[in-house]
């Protein structure tokens, strides 16, 4: 498309163009884009500042599940999965996006979008939802689907959720493919991983290393900056650690 097409003329469509005035299709399309990503963002950053007031408000981080019951018109339909994404990253729990409404039997139910939390050591949370029986369907992907609850189901549905929670651990947990313990770093191994790198993708995740009871010498750790975001250099058996 860009090959053929990009230097085509047409008429401009650019703020404040004049009658007459022409531009490439590919200045074109990279104005419209832009703008539609623009909005987008803005309709996110919305929505999450919205949810995070709901999660202040109303105590919600004392629930193992982030469940937002919304109007439709709280947030735009074509991003809530977006943003629920973005809520169970930042709050490392899993998270539910829904609206009332009226499905196709006319019943009056919460439907929207539901994420699990990648690094809790509940890895379908689809199939959590499927087996409370509490909901009328849970569909897609183990951790990225859509789904719908009858509102009489809802409380039901938490006090479920909280059962099932009760004894999984909070924090992130990472699955790790090696653990070094007391600084007995492997370079080869690090090394043999990094040669992987171009084949790194979905459902073939990067391998994880783990260090236990790693101890340093003053020669060994260095602070490299002192900004908001500092960055501490450890270098043990010649491979240097980044954190």
């Amino acid at each position: 498309m860009l090959n053929h097409e990009a230097n085509k003329k047409v008429p401009s469509t650019k703020r404040g163009h004049k009658e007459g005035d022409m531009e490439t299709i590919i200045t074109q399309a990279i104005r419209v884009v832009q703008a539609v990503k623009r909005r987008q963002k803005k309709a996110e950053d919305e929505g999450m500042e919205y949810l995070e007031r709901l999660i202040e408000m109303n105590n919600m981080m004392e629930e193992p599940v982030l469940f937002f019951t919304l109007e439709k018109t709280s947030i735009e339909p074509n991003i809530r999965g977006l943003v629920a994404n973005k809520i169970m990253s930042k709050y490392q729990r899993p998270t539910i996006v829904t609206v009332k409404t009226i499905n196709s039997k006319g019943e009056e139910v919460y439907a929207g979008s539901a994420r699990g939390y990648g690094k809790s050591t509940i890895q379908d949370f689809r199939s959590v939802l499927e087996q409370s029986g509490l909901v009328s369907y849970a569909q897609g992907h183990a951790q990225a689907f859509g789904t719908e609850v009858l509102i009489e189901n809802l409380p039901a549905l938490k006090e479920y959720f909280r059962i099932v929670f009760k004894d999984v651990p909070q924090e992130p947990t990472y699955y790790v493919d090696y653990i070094f313990y007391n600084g007995n770093i492997d370079p080869e191994i690090i090394y043999d991983i990094a040669e992987l790198k171009p084949l790194w993708g979905q459902d073939f995740n990067e391998a994880l290393i783990a260090l236990e009871d790693l101890t340093v010498s003053k020669d060994e750790i260095r602070v490299l900056s002192r900004d908001k975001n500092p960055t501490l250099r450890i270098t043990k058996s010649g491979i240097e650690i980044m954190k």
